[in-house]
């Protein structure tokens, strides 16, 4: 119980002396509300909680009172009313626009109180979300300013099937729990901060087939061929599509994807790679690989000793005509579709380059197919695969 308290009187302001039941802010407007409805009303209510104000309608009632933030609860009260305007709102009521502010200024005031319950309200969603991650398997965690993994999510062990916690602030990953997540198929890492990963928990996530970590801040990979610091590659099992894109990778070591066997889809678009592949070629299963925008001046030859490579995205790097060897295009025998627009080669000059005969035919072949069939697979199709000569006026 606080008493409001006030006293004396002089030519402008009479003081009243109150005993009412204030113990949150919404007890404090609901009773400045029913002093309002009698001989008083409210002229600028300031609560005063932290930097937090709240003010009332426009009559003449001043009621201050201490707010404890983190309880909600209400310490001290006082307030200060006009003998003069009293005993005009006595006689004549209030206005709808005073009714009006005092509801919106109650509806404030409950839902002030009910945020000091954000600490429940928070357990109570993460018990929601615990029981629909067991239930489904799945869990969504995508842009929600993590700055690391909830333990939650790894007590969830083998039930696990699908993390995505994109667009956070993750720095790293704990390479034991990560481990125990052993029935995880789809791990999503776009856009955090991560500067490294704990490869050797990939050892046993062995049912994993999709990972991204694109726009991450990787700057290199583990080198498996230098013997002072040679570590074993990472082992992706089940792995089918990986993407490193967007990082600040400067290269790919050679033997790191020596125990990814069904790799297809690979893409390290947007990083400061000047080779690819140099020496060991990537897992004979390839299909499709997204190098963009790097600063490659070569087309690996080891590309041609792969029989599924079907495409070959290279756009935006500082291949010249040299950087184009026939033998990719005669000994990828799968392969349709190379992107080399925005490169110093230009497409007058690959059409007389040893097997890009045969590529043609191929990739002519595939866009008949798609025609004949009705189905169109994009404007790829029918791109030859670089930009043509331009004449420059002198």
């Amino acid at each position: 119980m606080i008493v409001v308290k006030g006293g004396g009187a002089d030519d402008a302001y009479a003081f009243d002396e109150v005993e009412l039941k204030i113990e949150t802010v919404g007890d404090l407007v609901r009773a400045v509300d029913e002093a309002s409805r009698g001989a008083l009303s409210a002229r600028d209510a300031t609560f005063l909680s932290r930097k937090r104000r709240f003010r009332g309608d426009e009559c003449d009632l001043d009621v201050r009172a201490m707010v404890d933030e983190c309880k909600g609860r209400v310490l001290k009260v006082m307030m200060v009313r006009s003998a003069a305007q009293s005993r005009n709102v006595a006689t004549g009521g209030t206005s709808r626009g005073v009714e009006a502010l005092r509801a919106s200024r109650l509806a404030k005031a409950e839902a002030a109180a009910a945020s000091k319950k954000q600490p429940q309200r928070c357990l109570n969603e993460m018990e929601a979300r615990q029981k629909a991650w067991r239930a489904t398997g799945v869990v969504g965690l995508r842009g929600v300013a993590l700055v690391d993994v909830p333990p939650e999510v790894y007590a969830l062990g083998e039930r696990a099937r699908v993390l995505d916690v994109a667009s956070n602030a993750l720095e790293s990953l704990s390479c034991n729990a990560l481990g125990t997540l052993v029935n995880m198929t789809r791990l999503v890492l776009r856009d955090n901060a991560l500067g490294a990963l704990p490869w050797s928990a990939f050892e046993t996530l062995s049912a994993l087939t999709f990972l991204d970590v694109s726009g991450n801040a990787l700057e290199s990979l583990p080198s498996c061929d230098d013997a002072d610091v040679a570590s074993p590659p990472p082992s992706f099992a089940a792995l089918e599509s990986l993407s490193l894109a967007r990082n600040k990778l400067k290269q790919i070591p050679d033997g790191f994807f020596t125990r990814a066997p069904k790799l297809r889809h690979l893409s390290v678009a947007n990083n400061a790679l000047e080779e690819l592949f140099p020496r060991a070629p990537p897992p004979r299963a390839i299909e499709y690989v997204d190098a963009s925008s790097n600063r490659i001046r070569r087309v690996s030859e080891t590309f041609a000793s792969l029989p599924r490579l079907q495409s070959l995205v290279l756009d935006g790097n500082a291949i010249d005509i040299d950087g184009v060897p026939s033998a990719v295009l005669l000994g990828a025998e799968a392969l349709v579709e190379l992107s080399l627009h925005n490169n110093p080669v230009k497409l007058d000059a690959l059409r007389d380059i040893d097997g890009w005969d045969a590529f043609d035919a191929r990739r002519k072949a595939r866009a008949n197919k798609a025609l004949e069939s009705r189905v169109m697979l994009g404007s790829s199709v029918f791109d030859e695969g670089a930009d043509s000569q331009r004449f420059v006026r002198h």
